[in-house]
């Protein structure tokens, strides 16, 4: 995967369509978390199996735990749905 700009300016406003090749951009970033989490178990990261998991690999809740960054924030990462404030309407 290369990156060519920040991640910042491949966002956009709630109630805004995303220009194509920035949604492309979030797409892909989604996509490439998922398969990550999806690949890793819990084991290998220090943490318990745990007695049920309906998917392979990771939890969204451990990811984030382990990136020490919120859950909503992985989420909203993995489900490519942040929006860009630079495309907000001033205040």
């Amino acid at each position: 995967m290369t990156v060519d700009a920040p991640l910042t300016q491949a966002v956009t406003a709630p109630g805004t369509a995303a220009p194509r090749c920035h949604s492309a951009r979030r797409a892909e970033l989604a996509a490439f978390l998922r398969s990550r989490r999806e690949r890793i178990t819990p084991e290998q990261v220090g943490l318990p199996r745990g007695t049920r998991r309906r998917t392979p690999g990771l939890r969204r809740e451990e990811v984030a735990h382990l990136g020490t960054i919120g859950v909503t924030w992985y989420t909203w990462l993995e489900r490519y749905t942040l929006r860009d404030t630079h495309q907000m309407a001033p205040a």
